[in-house]
């Protein structure tokens, strides 16, 4: 399912277009412990920047807290890579497997892209991880 700009989906400044993650219905998403996820989103550049760095966490006892296992260079995930031109749409999409070590818990999580100049793009998506 696409969420379209749904505002407790997606923050930002509009740059983040659309959003799709497995396991989600509306804005809720259940993710399975050693199962794998899809993330995938359009965006629209809001920098030059030579680098896209992938930054994702969870939102425990509010604390923001680094999920383990994820690759950083999110230029291997936007179509025709880095560098990416201000202005210009991308498409994005991350495939990983949720490690089994993860708490089994409700929180939120957020994802981002980072480039030279600050954030490209970002989606907190609300939601629980459960045994599969």
């Amino acid at each position: 399912k696409i969420i379209q700009n749904n505002k407790q989906f997606v923050i930002g400044h509009k740059e983040t277009l659309d959003v799709f993650v497995t396991g989600c219905s509306g804005d809720y998403c259940i993710i399975y412990r050693g199962k794998p996820i899809v993330y995938s989103t359009n965006f629209i550049a809001n920098q030059d920047t030579s680098t896209a760095d992938i930054k994702i966490f969870a939102k425990i006892n509010d604390l923001n807290v680094t999920f383990p296992g994820v690759e950083t260079d999110g230029c291997h995930y936007i179509k025709n890579g880095c560098p990416l031109t201000k202005g210009k749409k991308y498409h994005f999409e991350y495939n990983f497997v949720i490690p089994k070590f993860i708490p089994l818990i409700k929180s939120s999580l957020q994802a981002e892209l980072v480039g030279k100049s600050g954030v490209i793009a970002c989606v907190v998506i609300k939601g629980e991880v459960k045994d599969s």
